[in-house]
């Protein structure tokens, strides 16, 4: 949507050198905003439920979610290797792991890497619309999205329903500069984003749940999970 402008700041009716934005304008530029990002919530919800679960796709997750699982080296992040407790140069879950860092798993992978980094920000590498990266307008549009998508899944991680224990730099850092104003977004944002946090959260309970109930036995694998291979771009 070339013309669509998602960016928002303090309602401003501008002056000889400065233009600005009504209240309505941003009213209307935020419900667009809402519409968007509860539409990418539920359409993940939707593509993801145990139903219509792809069988090999499936595989992947318990195979993600293994206790002992090997992963490719430096695939993890630091937030990820500190919540994990792993050791230093390890790349292996440990063998007693709990469900919610399983679910942690799930939702870095999930939520993070796939849906933020990939799916909304850079939806043209993913064979979303045109092959080539869109005009500078739909691209902050994208970055908005991303970034409040990102601070909701954040916030599921976290007992305290807060975003800063889980986020991570680098990933942040990927999203960039937001077009607008950051911070008056944030503030006019705050029943969007834990509505897809909940969402968020819900999904991620639900998939796990379906994980475990169709997970093998350790006897018919001898208890090893074998490595795992990621892609995700």
């Amino acid at each position: 949507e070339p013309k669509l402008n998602l960016a928002v700041q303090e309602p401003f009716a501008g002056g000889l050198f400065k233009k600005g934005l009504s209240e309505s304008e941003v009213e209307t530029r935020l419900l667009k905003l809402g519409v968007r990002c509860r539409g990418v919530t539920t359409a993940l919800d939707e593509a993801i439920t145990p139903e219509g679960l792809p069988d090999p796709l499936a595989t992947f997750f318990k195979r993600l979610i293994a206790p002992s699982q090997k992963f490719p080296e430096k695939y993890f992040l630091p937030v990820e290797r500190t919540r994990l407790a792993l050791a230093e140069g390890s790349s292996q879950t440990a063998e007693d792991l709990s469900d919610e860092d399983a679910k942690f798993l799930l939702s870095q992978f999930l939520l993070t890497r796939i849906l933020c980094q990939e799916l909304v920000l850079r939806p043209w590498t993913c064979s979303i619309g045109p092959p080539i990266p869109p005009g500078k307008n739909e691209q902050g549009n994208l970055k908005i999205m991303s970034f409040l998508l990102y601070r909701a899944a954040c916030s599921a991680l976290t007992a305290d329903g807060t975003h800063g224990a889980a986020e991570e730099a680098s990933v942040r850092s990927e999203i960039g500069k937001l077009p607008g104003d950051e911070e008056w977004l944030v503030e006019h944002t705050t029943e969007l984003v834990p509505e897809m946090k909940d969402k968020f959260k819900e999904m991620i309970d639900r998939l796990h749940a379906h994980l475990v109930a169709k997970r093998r036995p350790k006897s018919a694998t001898g208890g090893k999970a074998p490595g795992l291979s990621v892609e995700t771009g």
